[in-house]
């Protein structure tokens, strides 16, 4: 597996920081690339590089959920008054926010105004770093002139990875230390694909790797390309002529040692991928769930069930069945470590945590602020509690009894 050092940032970011309790050294730029003199900026303590757990404060959560944070991205009508993400047009919610230690990475689309008027950008992407106990902005990476964060993922070490589609450059990659002061990159990725739509990016361990779908007559299928450390790419060679499937959703957990990736096509399948070989087994169910909604860490499948979810080992098998009961249809899901929430488009959100023997499921729509929710919402597991993030506004919510922030509103257990 590959090792990560600490580069010096090399090129396109423009920060901000919050002063708080310990000092480190960061440059910024603009999305030039133009470097500036080095400054001193301090970052808040806290930030881990181990898995999210939640079993702390799932325990608690029979005592009810108190909201203790809301951020709107723009000013609304819905939360006037709330603090905002004013840098941001919109959050990339194809996929979740990052969690490492008390940092939540967020993809964003960034309003052209804070840009360099020199770069002449359209529609910059970013990623915001936020506190993830509070929603505060602690950092903000400008990363291009016009672009998409199309894929976000955290290694073991707790560095986050992202891929950068539609730049001036084509296809980039950059990477995050876990405090999220320090960008390495971006650079342009070598072995892009020929129209980069449907590559993502996946982990395991310390090593993280580009999955390039080709579309040519000659060469069609998926090629996995190891990032090394100064963004430069080694190819490890072609994992799926499937290109249909292969790259359809597909995911992967840092923890588990050999390189895993689940694409939740449908039905799914997995590729188990030997990365000093290249050698790549298939696994595809025997008996197909419903569908995959997300990788648990230690790479077992969160799926939908007829009276509820189930997990799924490595080859699919049914390991555990968790009762939910859940009015409408299912819309988003996350995981953590040994815990999962879903909501509903009827405002339910679920919680369930390894050892309970079923989903807890809240009503989002009595809470005692009559906060205005949004169906479409990611759940995002921390440390402390799970976010509901949409691409125009953000809840964060922990149990009544053991809630560190003050509660805005609560909800009553069921």
């Amino acid at each position: 597996m590959t090792s990560f050092a600490v580069p010096v940032p090399t090129s396109t970011a423009s920060t901000t920081t919050s002063p708080t309790a310990t000092d480190r050294v960061t440059t910024t730029a603009s999305a030039s690339g133009q470097a500036s003199e080095p400054t001193r900026t301090t970052e808040p303590p806290g930030a881990t590089s181990g898995p999210v757990r939640t079993a702390d404060w799932m325990a608690h959560i029979g005592s009810g959920l108190a909201i203790t944070a809301v951020i709107a991205v723009h000013d609304d009508d819905d939360l006037p008054g709330f603090p905002t993400l004013e840098q941001a047009i919109h959050i990339n919610d194809d996929g979740p926010p990052v969690v490492v230690g008390d940092r939540m990475f967020v993809p964003v689309e960034i309003d052209r105004d804070f840009c360099d008027p020199a770069d002449q950008c359209s529609v910059p992407p970013g990623v915001l770093v936020l506190d993830a106990r509070t929603g505060e902005l602690l950092q903000t990476h400008i990363l291009a002139p016009q672009g998409r964060v199309e894929s976000l993922v955290r290694t073991a070490d707790g560095r986050v990875w992202g891929y950068l589609v539609d730049t001036p450059d084509g296809s980039q990659v950059f990477g995050l230390d876990p405090s999220g002061a320090e960008l390495i990159g971006p650079e342009s990725i070598d072995g892009e694909s020929m129209f980069a739509s449907g590559d993502y990016l996946v982990a395991s361990g310390t090593g993280v790797y580009a999955a390039l779908v080709e579309r040519s007559a000659e060469d069609k299928g998926v090629t996995l390309r190891r990032i090394n450390p100064d963004l430069t790419t080694s190819e490890v060679g072609l994992i799926c002529e499937d290109i249909f499937n292969c790259n359809n959703n597909c995911s992967s957990s840092p923890y588990v040692e050999q390189l895993s990736i689940l694409c939740r096509s449908a039905p799914p399948l997995r590729l188990l991928v030997d990365v000093d070989t290249g050698t790549t087994e298939r696994i595809d169910p025997a008996d197909p769930p419903r569908s995959t909604e997300a990788l648990f860490p230690d790479g077992t499948v969160f799926a939908l069930a007829e009276d509820g979810f189930e997990v799924l080992d490595e080859n699919f098998d049914v390991v555990a069945d968790i009762p939910a009961a859940w009015l409408g249809e299912l819309g988003r899901s996350g995981t953590a470590d040994g815990s999962a929430a879903f909501v509903t488009d009827q405002f339910r959100l679920g919680l369930w945590q390894d050892g309970d023997r079923a989903f807890t499921v809240f009503d989002l729509s009595t809470n005692s602020a009559g906060l205005r929710m949004l169906p479409a919402s990611v759940p995002t597991m921390t440390d402390h509690g799970v976010w509901l993030v949409h691409n125009s506004k953000m809840f964060f919510f922990e149990p009544t009894a053991t809630a560190t922030g003050t509660p805005i509103a609560t909800i009553d257990a069921p």
